[in-house]
């Protein structure tokens, strides 16, 4: 509702707000958090909190006049200039919207124009995504009438998954020639992996690299390609184009001569290479240099590059995420007390002055959540960790739903709310009895409550 406000009103404008117990009129004094601060026509300040609003609307100044409400400082310093009503334009009738309501996009607009370009651009990836998975779906159409005997081959493995429970958010793989990749649980393409527990489970996958070492993409059992397929159109079907591709890369690469694979392939690689044109690499050039500094370690160039990309108004949301996780990364690798506190600081006022350009979405819950932890802000990280495993509760996301559980309780420990680490870490062992992590919090968190019991 803030946020929505904030979109709607600037510091200064006159409100009319109505909540389940009284109406109030009044200049927006103050944007906070989840609250608004409102100065009435008395001189005092009125805080209103979000989660009490039913209904609002805007207010002109002869209304505010009539009303005795606090005129703008505008009209207080040029009243003889104002216009007069005779002549004065027919004020535009305002609708009431309360939360849940859907607002035209030509009155956004009025606040902010950048949004048409925003819902634009978003309209465009809508389209291309759609257009890539009818393109995989044509393909796959054909593929399967054409039934080829090459397609029945099965994809060997080239790994083993070293342990896999079902609340491990990632995990290993080892391979024969003594190398161990990284995964994350969002890479266990094939549906039998995901609720499975076992040890040294052979599996198939695209091998990878990042900053930080190997990692593995795409990963499944061992399976006919016919079976891989149904993966891929599933995965695309839902919308994840990128897994999708992988999935088909690996193929294709332990079996080039494939043509169903290929096709496939074909289809989904010309339309998401639509619109990646020279003018949009030079656009981006910024931010991309800020990729290439962070995967370098060069967190100051990384940060320069990152904020030069805001100013720019080039891929601002990704950005600012990626300018809050080289704060955290640049913090945890400093050492020194002095340097390592001016860091936590510098990351914790950009994130305050910059994460009310972020969607509302789980992708920045999912950031502010680790920014906070990593950073020592447990009350805030609080806040944003108990949606996020409200949000994982509800996908039946089990791994992210025992992570986050964890990390609840070790913000409420360190917070010394003892009781609700002891709430957090039984409510994960309900779903996962034998997590060592949530049983140490468990016995700590119980065991301060038993000393304050004593007292």
């Amino acid at each position: 509702m803030i946020e929505f406000l904030k979109s709607n009103f600037k510091t200064g404008d006159l409100i009319e707000i109505t909540t389940d117990s009284e109406t109030t009129q009044g200049q927006i004094d103050f944007f906070g958090p989840d609250y608004i601060v409102l100065r009435l026509s008395n001189g005092q300040v009125k805080g209103i909190s979000a989660s009490s609003i039913s209904t609002f609307a805007s207010i002109s100044s002869d209304t505010a006049a009539e009303t005795g409400s606090v005129p703008t400082e505008e009209a207080k310093e040029t009243p003889s200039t104002a216009t007069p009503q005779s002549e004065a334009e027919p004020s535009k009738p305002f609708t009431k919207y309360k939360p849940g309501d859907r607002v035209p996009l030509s009155i956004l607009a009025e606040r902010d124009p950048s949004l048409l370009d925003d819902w634009s651009k978003k309209g465009q990836t809508k389209k291309r995504n759609e257009e890539a998975v009818e393109g995989v779906r044509e393909a796959y159409v054909q593929a399967k009438s054409d039934s080829r005997k090459e397609d029945q081959v099965v994809v060997s493995p080239i790994g083993k998954i070293v342990q896999l429970r079902p609340s491990y958010q990632f995990g290993f793989i080892d391979t024969p020639d003594q190398r161990r990749y990284y995964f994350n649980r969002a890479d266990l393409l094939d549906a039998s992996l995901r609720d499975f527990s076992g040890d040294n489970i052979e599996v198939a996958f695209l091998p990878a690299s990042n900053h930080k070492g190997l990692t593995a993409k795409a990963i499944v059992r061992p399976q006919t390609i016919d079976k891989l397929l149904d993966i891929v159109m599933e995965r695309s079907t839902s919308g994840d184009l990128f897994r999708s591709r992988n999935l088909l890369q690996m193929i294709a690469e332990k079996y080039p001569k494939n043509q169903s694979t290929k096709s496939i392939l074909d289809a989904l690689e010309s339309v998401l290479s639509k619109g990646h044109n020279r003018e949009e690499t030079e656009d981006s050039q910024a931010y991309d240099e800020g990729i290439g500094h962070l995967e370098d370690k060069d967190f100051e160039a990384a940060l320069k590059s990152f904020h030069t990309s805001i100013e720019e108004g080039v891929k601002v949301e990704q950005a600012i995420k990626q300018a809050i996780t080289t704060y955290v990364r640049m913090y945890t690798a400093t050492e020194e007390l002095e340097t390592k506190e001016t860091t936590r600081h510098a990351a914790l006022d950009f994130i305050n002055e910059k994460k009310s350009n972020l969607p509302n979405n789980i992708s920045t819950l999912f950031v502010l959540e680790n920014a906070y932890f990593a950073l020592g802000e447990y009350s805030a990280h609080i806040d944003v960790v108990e949606e996020v495993i409200n949000f994982c509760a509800k996908k039946r996301d089990i791994a992210k739903y025992i992570f986050y559980l964890r990390k609840a309780a070790q913000s409420y420990y360190l917070l010394g709310d003892f009781g609700r680490a002891l709430d957090s870490a039984q409510e994960g062992l309900e779903r996962e009895p034998d997590d060592e992590q949530l049983i140490k919090l468990r016995d700590m968190a119980q065991d301060e409550l038993n000393i304050r019991l004593r007292k």
